[in-house]
C-alpha cells in the first residue's frame, strides 16, 4: 500500500536561469516554489549580488505555487537590495494564482508588480 506521500511521478523542482539586460539582472523563474526549494532562489540571487545599486526583475510567470517560505524568501531578496538602494520588481501572469498570492498577503503593496518584462524593464528608466 502506498503512503499518501508516495507518487510515481518525479517531483517537481525550481529552475532559475539569470540573465542580464543592460543594468538589469533578471531571474526567470520556473516550477513550484516552497519552503524546501527556497534556497534554489537564495543561492542564485546572491551569486548575481554584485552591483552596489543592484536592479532585479523575479520574471514569475512560469511558477504555478507559491507557499509562504517561498513569500519569505522573496522579502529577504528584497530586503537586500534596498538595503543597497537598488531595486526589485515582479512580472506575474495577470489575474493568476501568483499575483492572488501576492494581493491576499498584502504584499502588492510592497512589491512592484508587472505583466510583462518590458514593462517591468521600462520602470527602471528614470
Amino acid at each position: 500500500m502506498l503512503d499518501s506521500k508516495h507518487t510515481d511521478q518525479p517531483e517537481k523542482i525550481v529552475e532559475i536561469s539569470v540573465r542580464r539586460v543592460g543594468k538589469v539582472t533578471i531571474l526567470d523563474v520556473s516550477g513550484p516554489m516552497s519552503i524546501a526549494r527556497g534556497h534554489v532562489l537564495r543561492e542564485k540571487f546572491r551569486a548575481s549580488l554584485e552591483d552596489v545599486r543592484p536592479l532585479y526583475i523575479f520574471n514569475l510567470v512560469a511558477v504555478p505555487y507559491m507557499d509562504s517560505g517561498a513569500l519569505a524568501e522573496m522579502v529577504a531578496c528584497l530586503k537586500r537590495v534596498r538595503d543597497r538602494d537598488g531595486g526589485l520588481k515582479l512580472v506575474v501572469t495577470p489575474a493568476g494564482k501568483i499575483e492572488e498570492i501576492f494581493r491576499l498577503t498584502a504584499l502588492d503593496r510592497v512589491f512592484e508588480t508587472y505583466d510583462d518584462e518590458e514593462a517591468a524593464l521600462a520602470s527602471f528608466i528614470p
